[in-house]
Formats: structure tokens, C-alpha cells, sequence
């Protein structure tokens, strides 16, 4: 079983009590944790999910929110620090999406210290929407991926960072935003079917009259 698939399975476990608003949850993985398994950290079934302390050899604050049920989620904070070598994997999961995005675009932005690496990538479901890969070359840069279309099936998202810092410890500071491409709501359809109906009426009583010559 893909491990997307089986964080989003206790996410939605976690906000089943609350339909209204989807569930943003944060699990956590680092070696000599929980023999190195995800842990279930915590959610919530506000648009804001915020989380500090420790796991492993790493201090993390992260806060993380989006639209109430649409496919907009930012994580518009996450800072990890570290003071021996090692590594962090950090999934923030929203579930309980009830709108279609017709495409996604996830933006990508890492800053860090005397780290060897900070990975991020997004999927939606089972599909993978985007990769990005940050080393201390580009620590600092912003990268926005736009990802194909994502499927028919969309109920959860999953914004996934792997911290890996050096001898001595690194901070690394991330953010993943994942954006709904512009699709127009039902209500806006029907606005213009109606209007294009309107239009083909006017036309038509518009026609000019038949002029008959003796």
C-alpha cells in the first residue's frame, strides 16, 4: 500500500465526526521513532492547522490551512531544526474535498542551513501531481510546478517535506502551496447558458421584416 494512501485513510478517519470542512492532519517520520514508521501526529477540522514540538532530534513548527472544501491548501509555514545529522519526513494530508479542480499548480520555496537537502513533493489520491528536489545550491529559490489533470476521484492532497541536515544540525524554513486551476462554478454556467439563451432570443426578434414590391 502506497503510504499517501494510508495517511489519507486516518485523515479521513480523523475528521469523519465533521463533514462541513475538510481535515488537515500531520504525520511524522524519522529513523529510531516508532521503529521508523509515520506517526499520526494530530489534525484538525478547522481551515487552520498549527503544530510546535519536538520529534527525533527535531524541533518543528508548522501551520498549514486552505479553503474549507475546495483544493486550496498552503502550507504556509514549516520550520525544523536539528542539531545532529539525520532526517525528517513531514506529510501534511488535507482530506474531505468535495470540489473537481480541472488542474492544480503546487509552488515550491525552501530556505535552509547547513543542510544536505530539502525535498518536496505533492500527490493528490494516487496520483502524483509534482516533484521538486532542493540542495544547498538552490536553498532560497522558488519553483512552480503546474500538474495534469487530477483525476475524478480527488478526496485528499498530500504536501510531503524530507529534511536532511548534516553533521552539526541545519534549520531548513519550506513552504508547498497548492492552488485549484480557474474553473468555473455551476452557478456560473448556468449564468451563462441563460445569457447566451438571451442572446439568441434578441437575435431572433431582430430579424428584418419581409418587404414585398408591387
Amino acid at each position: 500500500m502506497k503510504v499517501w494512501t494510508y495517511l489519507a485513510g486516518v485523515a479521513l478517519l480523523a475528521g469523519a465526526s465533521s463533514q462541513a470542512d475538510a481535515t488537515i492532519s500531520l504525520f511524522l517520520q524519522t529513523s529510531g521513532v516508532n521503529n521508523g514508521n509515520v506517526t499520526y501526529v494530530g489534525a484538525s477540522n478547522s481551515n487552520l492547522f498549527t503544530y510546535n514540538g519536538n520529534y527525533g532530534a527535531f524541533s518543528i513548527g508548522v501551520s498549514a490551512g486552505g479553503s474549507a472544501t475546495g483544493a486550496d491548501f498552503f502550507t504556509q509555514t514549516l520550520d525544523t531544526s536539528a542539531d545532529l545529522a539525520g532526517s525528517l519526513t513531514i506529510y501534511l494530508v488535507k482530506s474531505g474535498l468535495t470540489a473537481q479542480p480541472a488542474s492544480l499548480l503546487s509552488t515550491f520555496t525552501a530556505n535552509g542551513y547547513n543542510l544536505v537537502s530539502v525535498a518536496e513533493s505533492t500527490f493528490m489520491n494516487d496520483i502524483e501531481l509534482a516533484n521538486a528536489m532542493f540542495d544547498t545550491t538552490n536553498l532560497g529559490s522558488t519553483y512552480s510546478v503546474s500538474a495534469p489533470s487530477a483525476g475524478t476521484d480527488d478526496s485528499y492532497e498530500v504536501a510531503k517535506y524530507t529534511v536532511t541536515t548534516a553533521d552539526g544540525g541545519g534549520t531548513a524554513n519550506s513552504t508547498i502551496n497548492i492552488t485549484a486551476g480557474a474553473v468555473p462554478e455551476a452557478a456560473t454556467w448556468a449564468m451563462m447558458l441563460v445569457g447566451f439563451g438571451l442572446m439568441g432570443f434578441m437575435l431572433r426578434q431582430r430579424r428584418p421584416a419581409n418587404v414585398t414590391f408591387a
